[in-house]
């Protein structure tokens, strides 16, 4: 009996077959192509004539920072498809820990609530201190 033949590889075959009739019939599969074509030509208009990104955000450390703290948003909100638009984008190297962030802008462990990403509770004190500082004017 030949392997191709076998009676799990043919259900293998039929369970593929209806996966993808299934898939195909939800749009699933068109939007994937959709996806992967959009992005293969973004992939390309991105590219210089030397094969280097082209570089619109600065790399100084408190454009990183910014950087770091936008993927530490988009990252705790589980935004995957943002992430993979803006990781390339803005040639973010590697992501820096929420530790390391709140170190180097000087938050307190105990001043941070884990439930929000740090750019929230930057946010979040920055509206109360103009708060407090429109209210002592009065």
């Amino acid at each position: 009996m030949n392997p191709a033949e076998s009676p799990e590889i043919q259900g293998l075959e039929d369970l593929k077959e209806l996966a993808t009739k299934a898939l195909e019939s939800k749009g699933v599969l068109g939007t994937l192509r959709a996806t992967i074509r959009a992005n293969l030509l973004a992939a390309i208009d991105a590219q210089t004539k030397d094969g280097e990104a082209e570089q619109t955000i600065p790399q100084d450390p408190q454009s990183q920072l910014l950087n770091s703290l936008v993927y530490e948003y988009l990252e705790f909100h589980s935004l995957d498809q943002s992430l993979s638009v803006f990781i390339p984008e803005t040639n973010l190297k590697n992501n820096v820990s929420r530790q390391v962030l709140m170190a180097e802008l000087g938050i307190n462990k105990e001043e941070v609530n884990a439930d929000k990403p740090l750019l929230q509770h930057l946010v979040l004190n920055s509206l109360r201190s103009t708060s407090d500082k429109s209210g002592k004017h009065n």
